[in-house]
């Protein structure tokens, strides 16, 4: 491996480049928009090829190559590592490159060298531009042109033989062709065309089995009420459920129990698999395969239906009966065929199973399925294009799961879920998105956010006095000066603290080098801790521009943390006492020391302050937005934001190691931006910009 920083001063840059490049034992080069515009890095490229240098080319990217390019490297075989999983790109990058330094011996073919056609001029050269000045380049280029040049390789003609033979593809730039199949490149997910049409949606009464609970208890008749839904706009859906190799692909995790890169991923909650489809979505936009006005989401309960009945009006796709040939389930099956599923204890490889009649596999058995709806009964009547209702405390999965009895995979059955399981995964769906303004808020009532389901109330203005009075226990005389607050602008605040969930919701696939994860005490529904001030501020900014993305952001508006004024207002709640309930704290208002829990729990485990918030109290601390300043300003005070700077900024609320006079509405304290512990966390606020 060479590097151009070591030419020394006073010694021409393009001459000592130009040796490295004819001395080289192979000539690797990553290909993007960026490099190929650069003149330095052509005419290193030319160089090589004219010195029938072992050559390889990387493309990270799709990439219309310069028509002199095009001309040189338009017939040589690539990696395209766009388009490739993690561990198969290694695997195929470290095969071609033994094979070109002679560590491996390369593989016979006969084969005819593959000619790539137009759309595989679009490929990549990652490094960055070389200015043409014949000063010394500076240390941040020189390892930026170094990557171009040194360790790679090439043929001429064709140059990479798969480790499993197989030729790479061309790089495309398509997009989809509603009624024609569909794969995803980015992840290599197949997907089918389903018409616009009209299907009876539920169970009629007599169903067998529609009467039993996941207990095989009789449960009551009241959430498969059969109904007529029309679709009229079509969409795809994934062939198979979301393998792990595909979710590894877009998401970088691994969080399946029954690993297998051919098996679903499982123990994804809603949050993370709906982030995948998010994620996958701008992939496919940025490469131009996303044609305008669509998405990849979760499908709708009606969707899953519409695909998994194919046609059908049977208990399952394939007909009134059961057995363990058809689909992987656990328990019995009062359908007639085999009395017991296959006995397997885990998922299987995706398309083990016969397909239904449109195609579509293990729409039955082997994971649960998330769909995009909240869970309540369903309307009367005909329904067109329904999307569940607006709000709800758990999401609806569909198709029954290698955990399951055989009434658990009927086409009509519903299961509300929460928290990720081992036998819950999902499948994807292609749609037309739909294209609305941004939703005001209205003063007064709730406000949910799409990204992460976060629970906000509103906050009308007022006046509130801040700060305790000289006789309160535990009082900090001087940090709590009492005075009088005015708060001129209503604002919301989050029902409840953010949770580790949420966080990881809008924090999955961050690139700022910090856990989505980072909690201590771990719990989809614990409070996230140790985040550092700095941390909230890149979950906001997130946050923002997933909703600003999204188009649901409204003018004007952003997430904030709220200011120290903010939070004792929602905090008091109109109270004037030491706590939102009352002077005196027990163990049964609050997470904190005296409770005997020693650490977080699930929010909203304690009854909620006059007017709503749960936890303000107890379980971690909760960082605002303000610098800390040792006293409060005398005097009548208006909408207050704190000092222009500072070195520490200030939490409030107490935490679950806390004594009871550190939850008091009054209690201030401050940490540094940047420090993080197992009992401190945040709450989101969203306002209108001043």
């Amino acid at each position: 491996v060479w590097y151009d920083e070591g030419i020394e001063a006073s010694n021409e840059w393009p001459e000592e480049i130009a040796q490295a490049v004819v001395g080289c034992s192979v000539f690797l080069v990553f290909v993007s928009p960026r490099a190929t515009a650069s003149v330095n890095c052509r005419n290193e490229i030319n160089l090589a090829l004219n010195k029938n240098k072992p050559f390889l080319g990387i493309y990270l990217e799709a990439t219309e190559l310069p028509l002199g390019l095009q001309l040189r490297m338009g017939d040589l075989q690539a990696i395209l590592r766009y388009k490739l999983p993690v561990d198969r790109y290694q695997k195929k990058t470290q095969d071609s490159l033994d094979q070109l330094l002679g560590k491996k011996p390369a593989k016979k073919r006969t084969a005819v060298p593959f000619t790539q056609q137009t759309e595989a001029a679009e490929q990549t050269v990652q490094t960055e531009a070389t200015t043409t000045s014949s000063k010394p380049r500076r240390k941040g280029l020189a390892v930026a042109l170094a990557s171009v040049l040194l360790i790679a390789c090439g043929l001429l003609g064709y140059l990479f033989l798969g480790d499993d033979g197989e030729e790479t593809k061309e790089t495309s730039t398509a997009t989809f062709t509603p009624g024609q199949p569909w794969t995803v490149p980015t992840a290599s997910i197949e997907m089918i065309w389903c018409e616009p049409g009209t299907f009876m949606m539920g169970s009629p009464e007599n169903e067998k089995g529609r009467e039993l609970d996941n207990n095989n208890k009789v449960k009551k008749k009241d959430d498969e009420t059969q109904h007529e839904v029309t679709l009229t706009k079509g969409f795809y859906l994934g062939k198979y459920e979301v393998t792990q190799t595909q979710w590894k692909e877009i998401m970088g995790t691994s969080p399946s129990k029954f690993t297998g890169d051919g098996r679903p991923v499982e123990q994804v909650g809603w949050a993370k698999a709906a982030k995948f489809c998010w994620n996958l979505t701008l992939m496919e936009r940025k490469a131009g395969r996303l044609s305008e006005g669509w998405e990849y989401a979760l499908p709708t309960e009606a969707q899953w239906e519409y695909a998994c009945r194919a046609g059908t009006t049977t208990v399952f796709a394939f007909g009134d009966s059961l057995s363990s040939k058809q689909a992987n389930f656990k328990g019995t099956s009062p359908y007639g065929g085999a009395a017991k599923g296959p006995k397997l204890g885990e998922t299987i490889e995706v398309g083990s199973y016969a397909a239904n009649p449109w195609g579509f596999f293990d729409m039955h058995g082997n994971v649960w399925e998330w769909c995009s709806d909240w869970k309540a009964n369903y309307p009367s009547g005909p329904l067109t294009d329904p999307t569940g209702p607006v709000s709800g405390s758990s999401r609806i999965s569909r198709g029954g799961s290698w955990t399951g009895d055989g009434h658990d995979l009927r086409s009509a059955r519903r299961y509300s879920r929460g928290s990720p399981h081992y036998n819950l995964g999902f499948r994807l769906s292609l749609r037309q998105a739909k294209i609305e303004q941004p939703k005001q808020p209205t003063p007064g009532q709730p406000w949910t956010v799409p990204t992460a389901s976060i629970e906000m109330l509103w906050c009308k203005p007022g006046t509130f006095m801040m700060g305790s009075p000289e006789n309160e226990e535990g009082r900090d005389a001087d940090r709590e000066g009492e005075h009088n607050v005015t708060l001129t602008k209503g604002f919301y605040l989050g029902k409840y603290e953010v949770t580790q969930a949420q966080y990881e919701a809008v924090m999955t696939g961050n690139t700022n080098s910090l856990s989505s994860t980072p909690s201590q005490y771990t719990g989809n529904d614990r409070p996230v801790e140790k985040v550092s001030w700095d941390d909230v501020q890149i979950f906001l900014t997130r946050l923002n521009d997933a909703e600003q993305t999204a188009g649901r952001l409204p003018t004007g508006w952003s997430y904030v943390l709220p200011t120290e004024s903010e939070w004792e207002y929602a905090c008091r709640a109109g109270t004037t006492t030491a706590y939102s309930w009352g002077s005196s704290i027990a163990a049964s208002n609050a997470n904190y020391s005296s409770s005997g829990i020693s650490q977080t729990r699930d929010v909203g485990q304690y009854a909620a302050n006059p007017w709503g918030f749960f936890d303000m109290h107890g379980n971690v601390w909760e960082w605002t937005a303000d610098w800390y300043q040792a006293a409060y300003p005398s005097g009548t005070v208006t909408d207050p934001t704190g000092p222009a700077s500072g070195s520490v900024r200030v939490r409030h609320g107490g935490s679950w190691s806390c004594t009871g006079a550190g939850l008091r509405s009054a209690q201030r304290n401050y940490y540094t931006p940047g420090y993080r512990l197992n009992d401190l966390g945040f709450r989101v606020g969203f306002k209108a910009s001043p």
